[in-house]
């Protein structure tokens, strides 16, 4: 916003990031969610990230092997790009698992829902 401040040559006072981190605080959620009309259209994928921790710290700084450790982030977008439902697992947990945790999160109606071959099944049409 600063710079932008400074192309446009305006003249106003910008908060800084620590007072909006803390007045965004006490902002409710069911606010933050009226804010997006609720899409339509749920899209579920997975990835996986690798967690840090001391073990990598402790390879590097040693040059011993480390035990690595994973988690699997399952999403749902809409089409406005916004993610009503989220859950982090341990990588043993399947994506079709992951899916009726996820609808519990989604407050509205969808009509469609879309995902990619390892939720192509009669447990995920049932709960959907």
């Amino acid at each position: 916003m600063n710079s932008l401040d400074r192309v446009m040559k305006a003249e106003i006072t910008l908060s800084g990031f620590s007072s909006i981190s803390k007045r965004s605080i006490t902002l409710p959620k069911h606010i933050l969610t009226k804010a997006t009309e609720p899409g339509s259209l749920v899209i579920v994928d997975s990835t996986g990230l690798k967690v840090y921790g001391k073990d990598e710290w402790h390879r590097e700084k040693h040059d011993v092997p480390a035990r690595r450790t994973w988690r699997k982030l399952h999403l749902a977008i809409d089409e406005n790009h916004q993610v009503p439902a989220y859950e982090l697992t341990t990588p043993e947990v399947g994506d079709p698992t992951a899916v009726p945790d996820l609808l519990t999160q989604i407050d509205t109606p969808f009509e469609t829902f879309i995902g990619d071959g390892a939720y192509d099944g009669e447990p995920i049409s049932e709960a959907v």
